[in-house]
């Protein structure tokens, strides 16, 4: 988040000039809902390339890159094992029979024949391993054997779509590293801590995690990839089952030196653009970062000022309230500071503990299903 470490991504020795050769992928994510079926979604958004994709697989995680044996299964697109995914686009598959469940990582297998530069998450929760460029497909190898390179990010699939035994809400959380979250547990995260205390409650949602480390609200950036209007369509509108956003972005456009005018029209276009299509759009303040001039610390209280007071929103999460330093304001609190921008696990599960449920709880659309 600070502004040197979103300048650039690092290279992966795997791919050679960022391109994959006939080499095989294999992701491990975990679902946030129970199921019987799922769809992959391919993303190639990131390209002028078509990727060519030979075969794809999903089956339950064993431990590290390996499956676990006899639960593989083919991932077929238009009834077909091979597909091209098109330039700037994504591609979703058929749907493929497999039990699925919240406390077990699915493992998905893509072999690559050709295509680059690849689209990466540069920094999320999943598994991920390859190998060698000119190695193939092994997508049927439940064994870890052939998935010599450990990535230091996930690559390509961007969606696992679960088919559940009841229509189920989706809540999609829009942001940066403070929601992507990196390699922390899920048992540390805001988001999927606002699941597991909805689920206590009764209530089940599908959590759709859209953040990416060093995003910004106002430009792209080879770090933090494309600013959050122009992914707002592929990462928020078109997620089935959506009906909130939760709008946390803002840190990285403040730390550049933007105005909160600038942020507040671009938030408030985001959200009735999430309202034109249904969706509840909740927003969320920004919290302090140490050692901030003067002027970004105002803009910053600017911006959490009208979110806790438009009408353009359907509500917000007051993370400000909970992170900030009661005895300076300015300054996160030292029993959740992790560094003076980011907070410790700590404060990442007070994030999650201090919202309010009934945000969640009267969803404007009842679209679900795969």
């Amino acid at each position: 988040m600070v502004p040197h470490r979103c300048a650039t991504s690092s290279a992966v020795s795997a791919f050679p000039k960022n391109a994959a050769r006939p080499q095989t992928l294999r992701l491990s994510i975990r679902p946030s809902v129970a199921g019987d079926a799922v769809r992959v979604r391919l993303s190639n958004r990131l390209s002028d390339t078509a990727l060519e994709v030979r075969h794809v697989t999903v089956g339950q995680h064993e431990d590290g890159a390996t499956a676990a044996s006899g639960t593989l299964r083919d991932v077929l697109f238009a009834s077909s094992r091979a597909v091209s995914v098109p330039p700037r686009g994504d591609t979703l598959s058929d749907a493929t029979v497999i039990a699925v469940t919240p406390d077990r990582l699915v493992t998905i297998s893509i072999a690559v024949a050709s295509g680059g530069p690849l689209t990466w998450h540069a920094d999320g929760p999943a598994l991920a391993y390859a190998t060698r460029p000119g190695r193939g497909d092994v997508s049927t190898a439940a064994a870890a054997s052939a998935f010599t390179e450990r990535l230091p990010s996930a690559a390509v699939v961007t969606g696992l779509q679960v088919h559940t035994p009841r229509p189920t809400k989706a809540i999609v959380a829009l942001g940066d590293s403070f929601t992507d979250a990196g390699t922390i547990a899920p048992t540390d995260r805001w988001l999927d801590i606002i699941g597991e205390r909805l689920k206590r409650r009764g209530v089940t949602r599908a959590l759709l995690n859209a953040g990416i480390t060093c995003n910004r609200l106002l430009h792209s950036s080879p770090g933090g990839g494309p600013d959050a209007s122009t992914r707002f369509a592929a990462d928020v509108l078109n997620k089935e089952g959506a009906s909130h956003v939760v709008l946390f972005e803002g840190t990285n456009d403040l730390v550049s030196g933007a105005q909160s005018d600038a942020l507040i029209a671009a938030i408030g276009e985001l959200a009735a653009r999430a309202r034109s299509a249904g969706l509840r759009a909740i927003g969320a303040t920004v919290f302090p970062r140490n050692g901030a001039p003067p002027n970004e610390r105002a803009q910053r209280q600017a911006l959490n000022r009208w979110i806790r007071t438009t009408d353009a929103l359907d509500g917000y999460l007051d993370f400000d309230r909970v992170i900030r330093d009661p005895a300076d304001p300015d300054r996160i609190n030292p029993a959740y500071n992790a560094d003076g921008v980011h907070v410790n696990a700590r404060g990442r599960r007070a994030m999650g503990a201090g919202v309010n449920l009934s945000l969640f709880s009267n969803p404007r659309n009842a679209a679900a299903g795969l």
